[in-house]
């Protein structure tokens, strides 16, 4: 555990590790009492606890102040002035944990959420979606504690999980959010246009689809934003395998409706460099722009 405080501003960064260390929650304890406003937490194995050799997350053994108190007010004035978190595969004994974690931080402006799906401790999809029925209390306070972030950044497990709120009605606006970051899955891109909808502010977004070349039905994005027309600057769509119909249809879809648009960086894998730059830029050409001053760039990510 680390702190360095710049200024008045407090950040904690928090390793959990598979071994228990005498007095590690003691310690986080107190630092959260001082009111942090930078929390990044990155958990390491699961860990068994005695007598019972259950395999718990290590997260588990964190001060219930920290994220499981179930009394919010209380949650609250731990974390109040919390503006940056991450919480990068972080395993949570339940998911009113998480909940409860976001929703308690009432100006959290940065949120990186990373969920591990082939952990144990989850299911198929996020478990936090399972019965929004029973859950909708607790489902409107977890978005409302993201609904104010300004940078977001999203794995391809966290959008199932928000289309499912959107599903149920319950995804809010993210008025502040400037700057996204997203792993799409290509069966949910026509989900895609719907998110970005609730985003009226965003400027830069960075988007990787996965799984394109392997989707069995054709994909459409319909539909134009209000970011397009008023805020959204920059583009990139990440870790390009193939410039095949997906990619140029992703890429066509931004061009011909993006009207403030300045940059489209397209970032392909080199594993071996398999398109030639020459016919890159002779299909991307052949788009018109609603944007006519949007410059396109291309780069090549490096190869495993």
């Amino acid at each position: 555990m680390a702190n360095n405080p710049p200024g008045n501003q407090l950040s904690v960064k928090v390793k959990c590790r598979s071994e228990k260390m005498e007095g590690l929650m003691d310690r986080i304890s107190k630092v959260i009492h001082r009111g942090p406003q930078h929390l990044d937490v990155e958990s390491s194995f699961e860990c068994r606890r005695e007598p019972d050799t259950q395999i718990y997350p290590y997260l588990d053994f964190m001060p219930l102040n920290l994220y499981t108190n179930k009394n919010i007010g209380f949650l609250e004035a731990h974390v109040f002035g919390l503006k940056s978190m991450s919480l990068v595969e972080v395993r949570f004994r339940d998911d009113v944990s998480l909940e409860k974690l976001v929703s308690g931080c009432p100006v959290l402006e940065e949120l990186t959420l990373i969920r591990d799906m082939n952990s144990s401790f989850v299911g198929e999809v996020d478990r936090f979606m399972r019965d929004l029925s029973a859950k909708k209390n607790i489902a409107e306070f977890f978005l409302s504690g993201i609904s104010s972030v300004r940078h977001m950044t999203i794995s391809e497990d966290t959008v199932v999980a928000l289309k499912h709120y959107s599903d149920a009605g319950l995804l809010p606006k993210f008025n502040n959010l400037s700057r996204l970051e997203a792993v799409f899955p290509c069966m949910l891109l026509p989900f895609l246009p719907v998110f970005l909808k609730r985003c009226l502010n965003l400027k830069h977004l960075i988007l990787k689809v996965v799984d394109a070349n392997w989707a069995k039905d054709e994909f459409e994005l319909t539909g134009v934003p209000g970011c397009f027309l008023s805020t959204l600057e920059c583009i990139q769509l990440k870790s390009i395998h193939y410039w095949k119909e997906e990619a140029i249809k992703i890429a066509t879809y931004f061009l011909q409706n993006a009207a403030v648009l300045k940059k489209l960086t397209l970032s392909f894998m080199d594993y071996p460099r398999l398109v030639p730059d020459k016919k890159i830029f002779e299909e991307i050409n052949k788009v018109t722009k609603l944007s006519p001053t949007c410059q396109i760039l291309h780069e090549w990510e490096p190869g495993f």
